[in-house]
């Protein structure tokens, strides 16, 4: 693989084999790459399921798709979103405390009574 200039590819860490030394990454559109023989796979493998920057000599098939880097030299690398992923899920109650409209707790100026007979009127 002399004469083959290396390459850089930025993604997910998703497979780690410390037996066999090899691990594989992901890019964001599902491209898999295998790397082979990393050296210091034990040390990378606390990165597992992060974004990492992979530098080496590409491997590509016959349609010129990469599969593999060599000589893989494997770092963290930031995310790519910068922290600005979607938030924690938003509890039903919080989202419906804050929306304007009818308060909890019936209608102002009616009583619980009134309210119940409201309601059965309607239906429910």
């Amino acid at each position: 693989m002399t004469g083959i200039c290396p390459i850089t590819f930025t993604g997910s860490l998703c497979k780690v084999g410390l037996n066999t030394h090899r691990l594989q990454v992901q890019d964001d559109v599902g491209h898999q790459v295998a790397l082979p023989r990393v050296s210091n796979d034990a040390e990378v493998s606390r990165l597992i399921g992060n974004y990492v920057m992979v530098t080496g000599v590409p491997e590509r098939d016959a349609l010129g798709r990469l599969t593999h880097i060599h000589d893989a030299v494997v770092a963290s690398a930031p995310d790519p979103l910068g922290g600005s992923a979607v938030p924690a899920a938003v509890s039903l109650d919080e989202i419906l405390g804050t929306a304007p409209g009818v308060e909890p707790g019936g209608i102002e100026g009616l009583t619980d009574a009134e309210f119940d007979s409201f309601l059965k009127a309607m239906g429910r």
